[in-house]
């Protein structure tokens, strides 16, 4: 066993490294370490799933924890590391497959890793869907654009007039051009800069942003009118640069450290909330979802509907009231009983579809049934009903709500009806 008292039969070398492995500060039970947990996409080699050094080193400057993501095309694996992870690092590496931009290939598209891509799409796709602040680098800047839908040369010096040199013999700790940032960025108040002013940069690559998607804006370009940096800011915590700002960071440049401090300082931030959410009861109190029911509705398919089971578990919402709405009509008796059917029948309809999936909902009614099904980990579904309507003028029907499970009755919506105006 490693026991002080035994480090003296130890070799020297050994006995030393030991000793400075007992001399470490210990995380005890108990507390909690700050550092937020980064995770990075995986280049690709023939020995298997690898990252360069510079890549994790700026991240530990940054105070994260950097954890390695593998080429996997397993959903529910990346699927559990977008649930875990505090940010996403998307790291540089081959060219994209055209047919993600709905284009063939041209004849000096380079090497292209299909398997890769799929991976960190479906890694983009559920990181994006959890609200995962996300820094991609190099290949990591296209794969952004590519995953929602903006535009990429496949290779700048065939697609491009005028192009300036992308890749140039030069060491990739060095900077080899400068670019220009653009406007009031996130990108430009991280680097202490602002509209109009250049930094240098490194430059190691052949595709590019030729159209960013249009939830995101442009926030630096080089000479040539090459897309350098964007960011999907204030909608979403993603930032995206062209150049390689890890291996300038890695080489003791304090401007680009500044991004992996960035990434570190969000995610710190996400894993705090991410904290309140496991420490209280997070509840939607008004969800519009049984308006989209149909015959063959599945509250357990991500679907068009604002809320559902998967967007429940995404957002770590623990209890979601689901309302049976009633758009107002006639208050002649045969339109009042009509709309009490109505209701009765968009009630079981919620407990239905909710009850078809017990292993990751329930129906609760009471505020112990909700903090029952928390402890349990399952998603709770409230009945309530929008428009009194639903009551006509039959004061019993109050009562008959109430044992259907309904927390509460809004008195009208958009009309007048029997209750109020």
């Amino acid at each position: 066993m490693l026991s002080p008292k035994n480090y003296q039969d130890y070799p020297a070398a050994l006995r030393q490294l030991y000793q400075e492995l007992d001399g470490a500060p210990q995380v005890f039970r108990g507390e909690r370490d700050a550092r937020p947990l980064i995770g990075l996409s995986a280049n690709y080699n023939a020995s298997g799933s690898c990252i360069a050094r510079a890549y994790t080193e700026s991240i530990i400057q940054a105070g994260g924890l950097p954890v390695l993501i593998p080429l996997t095309t397993d959903i529910e694996v990346l699927r559990r590391y977008a649930t875990q992870i505090d940010g996403l690092l998307l790291s540089g590496g081959d060219d994209l497959l055209p047919a993600y931009l709905g284009e063939d290939p041209i004849p000096t598209l380079g090497e292209v890793n299909p398997e890769r891509d799929r991976s960190e799409l479906l890694l983009v796709a559920e990181a994006v869907r959890r609200n995962v602040p996300i820094l991609g680098i190099c290949r990591g800047h296209q794969l952004l654009a590519t995953a929602f839908c903006g535009g990429m040369y496949q290779d700048i010096y065939a697609q491009l007039p005028n192009a300036q040199g992308h890749n140039p013999q030069i060491p990739k700790t060095l900077p080899a051009h400068q670019v220009c940032l653009q406007g009031d960025s996130v990108l430009a108040r991280v680097l202490g800069l602002q509209d109009g002013d250049a930094i240098q940069v490194n430059s190691i690559h052949h595709q590019a942003v030729s159209r960013v998607p249009k939830s995101f804006r442009v926030t630096a370009l080089a000479a040539d009118g090459v897309i350098e940096a964007m960011e999907a800011y204030p909608e979403k915590s993603i930032l995206s640069v062209q150049w390689h700002p890890e291996q300038m960071a890695y080489a003791g440049d304090v401007l680009q450290q500044k991004l992996f401090a960035h990434l570190v300082s969000e995610a710190t931030l996400f894993a705090q909330a991410k904290a309140v959410h496991r420490s209280v009861i997070v509840l939607d109190s008004h969800v519009d979802t049984p308006m989209h029911f149909t015959p063959d509705f599945d509250l357990r398919q991500r679907g068009n509907t604002l809320v559902d089971l998967p967007k429940m578990e995404e957002g770590l919402v623990d209890v979601s009231v689901m309302v049976a709405y009633l758009p107002q009509r006639e208050r002649d008796d045969d339109s009042l009983r009509q709309a009490t059917s109505y209701a009765v029948d968009k009630l079981e309809a919620i407990r239905r579809l909710t009850f078809a999936h017990p292993d990751i909902a329930t129906v609760a009614t009471t505020v112990e049934e909700i903090r029952r099904a928390k402890e349990l980990g399952l998603r709770v579904i409230v009945p309530a009903i929008e428009n009194g309507y639903a009551i006509g003028k039959d004061i019993s029907n109050v009562a008959r709500f109430g044992e259907m499970g309904v927390c509460y009755i809004t008195l009208c919506h958009n009309g007048d009806n029997d209750l109020c105006d």
